[in-house]
Parts: C-alpha cells; sequence; structure tokens
C-alpha cells in the first residue's frame, strides 16, 4: 500500500508542475504577442510619420522664377553660352505643378509671390519667389 501512497504523491507533484509549467507557457506567449502587437504598432507609427513628413515637406512647393501660365510646360534656361548661370535651369509654369501634384493627389489650394534676399543673384531688392500650397485630396 506504501508504493501506492508514494506514487500518488509522485503522481501529483509531477500534475502540479505540468501545470505551473502549461501556466508559464501560456503567460510568455501572451506576453509574446502583446510584444509583437506593439512592435507592429510601433512600426505603423513610424509609417505613419513618414507619411506625414513627405505630404507636409510636398505639400508646400517654392518655384523660383515660376511662369504664371496655366498652360502646362517648362523653359529650359540653360546656355552654353553661360555657363556661369547654372543654379536655374528650367522654370516651371503654375499648370505644370498643378498637373504633377494632381498625380500625386494634391490640388492647388493657394499660391503667393513675394520678394526675397537671393545669395546668388545680386538683386538689391530680393527675387521674386512664388509659394504654391497643395492640399492632399481626400478619397
Amino acid at each position: 500500500m506504501r508504493q501506492s501512497e508514494d506514487r500518488g504523491g509522485l503522481n501529483t507533484t509531477i500534475a502540479i508542475l505540468v501545470a505551473v509549467a502549461a501556466s508559464f507557457v501560456a503567460l510568455c506567449n501572451v506576453k509574446d504577442g502583446n510584444i509583437v502587437q506593439a512592435m507592429a504598432q510601433a512600426q505603423a507609427n513610424s509609417v505613419d510619420a513618414w507619411s506625414y513628413y513627405q505630404a507636409k515637406s510636398t505639400k508646400q512647393h517654392i518655384a523660383e522664377g515660376m511662369i504664371d501660365e496655366d498652360r502646362p510646360y517648362s523653359q529650359f534656361l540653360g546656355r552654353a553660352s553661360n555657363p556661369d548661370y547654372d543654379y536655374g535651369f528650367w522654370h516651371h509654369s503654375t499648370g505644370l505643378y498643378r498637373e504633377l501634384m494632381a498625380i500625386l493627389g494634391f490640388r492647388l489650394s493657394g499660391r503667393r509671390v513675394a520678394r526675397y534676399r537671393c545669395n546668388v543673384l545680386d538683386a538689391p531688392n530680393g527675387v521674386e519667389i512664388t509659394t504654391l500650397v497643395f492640399d492632399r485630396i481626400e478619397t
């Protein structure tokens, strides 16, 4: 009878150890799921932050020497006879910016022209710069 009692105590101890181990594994699994979920959320937040940065930096575009024209076109200004003029090879029309930004999912919401100091040109009154503001089109 004594052997059966020892075996019963051993079985109980093993059963308790198995239950504790199973509980520990279940807890680890839950914790692992939480960590994976937190990592996925952090990744989504970083993607959202990068998308916001791109949208914000693309939203406002400054163009020097913009052509005030609704027709989408560009004008090449570079000349072999004037190689020092290497800071503004192209001037683009408002219409071109409007078309390009529409392709990217933005629409023109504002336009402002002001004079700014230029470090390249010796212009005492500054250089006229056009600022276009685009808003993302909600879909």
